[in-house]
């Protein structure tokens, strides 16, 4: 057996450290926050009536 028959490489691309930092961080967590949501949803229905108001 060649030496290099035993080698694995595994490419986790940028995609893989971006999971792992997030992960790390706890982004998800923030993001997906009761009080998040509540600001998110409150902002979008303020641009909704706002956009409608010039009709």
């Amino acid at each position: 057996m060649s030496p290099t028959s035993e080698i694995k490489i595994k490419n986790i691309d940028h995609l893989g450290i971006v999971a792992g930092l997030i992960d790390e961080i706890g982004i998800v967590e923030i993001i997906g926050s009761p009080e998040l949501m509540v600001i998110i949803l409150s902002n979008e229905r303020s641009k909704l009536t706002r956009d409608f108001s010039s009709y």
